[in-house]
């Protein structure tokens, strides 16, 4: 399965907080989980996956990856999980990139936080500083981006204990940052047209395919490869430099 480089700094991350907190077998919530890349490695680690995702597009993909499999396979759920109606008593839930899509975060994080059991384990990632937005989060149906105060308190007000919290993926994640911005500028996907402001859906759908996603990266970057820079990249997980934030918490009431 293609992937991008930005992808692969959080999974790292999130690879690790789910094998120290979630036991094997347990339920696990990916929420937007485009293609299904963190999907796919959660079933095959032995965890029972549901996965939400409402692009069009990325459900295709989705889909095909399922059959290709005959065990452990993710349940995929095509809809918006807001619109959902049924519940669930999970132990941890993902969600990468998807809050600074949404009006309404609060209640994003709200229904996380009815879907977990107490003491489930909440992972997500989100894009850092609105001093740092640009034409490529208007593309893509960015709504915000965040500051680490903020983000903390929106998991804190919602009943969750904020347990980790870094700016990750510096370097790295800025200069592809610098990169799409460029791109964005020089061309932009026709779907974007902001006198109308109809691109919004439309780039939050698009986003869960993503742009720069090539099978090269999975070759290139192999765990010899990439530790060194995760290594770089650790160095600056306390300070507030990087295009992202990564956010772990825990249900607490």
């Amino acid at each position: 399965m293609k992937t991008a480089v930005r992808p692969i700094f959080r999974h790292y991350l999130a690879k690790r907080f789910i094998k120290k907190t979630v036991s094997n077998g347990g339920s696990v919530i990916d929420i937007g989980s485009g293609r299904g890349d963190f999907s796919f490695w959660l079933a095959k680690k032995g965890y029972r996956v549901t996965s939400f995702e409402f692009s069009e597009n990325s459900v295709m993909s989705f889909k095909k990856e399922l059959e290709k499999l005959k065990n452990n396979k993710p349940e995929l759920i095509d809809s918006d999980f807001l619109k959902y109606e049924g519940h669930f008593s999970a132990h941890a839930i993902v969600c990468f990139e998807v809050l600074e899509h949404i009006d309404d975060d609060y209640a994003a994080v709200s229904r996380m936080h009815d879907w977990m059991r107490e003491n489930g384990t909440v992972i997500i990632s989100v894009p850092a500083h609105m001093k740092m937005w640009n034409k490529d989060d208007e593309v893509v149906g960015h709504k915000r981006r965040y500051e680490r105060s903020d983000l903390k308190k929106l998991f804190e007000s919602s009943g969750f204990e904020v347990v980790y919290i870094v700016s990750y993926g510096f370097p790295w994640l800025n200069i592809l940052k610098k990169i799409r911005e460029i791109q964005m500028k020089l061309k932009p996907p026709s779907y974007y047209k902001p006198k109308d402001g109809s691109y919004s859906e439309k780039g939050t759908k698009e986003s869960g395919v993503g742009f720069f996603k090539t099978n090269i990266f999975l070759f290139v970057f192999n765990k010899f490869t990439f530790y060194p820079l995760y290594l770089v990249s650790k160095l600056f997980h306390k300070t507030d430099l990087s295009e992202g934030y990564f956010l772990v918490a825990k249900k607490i009431s």
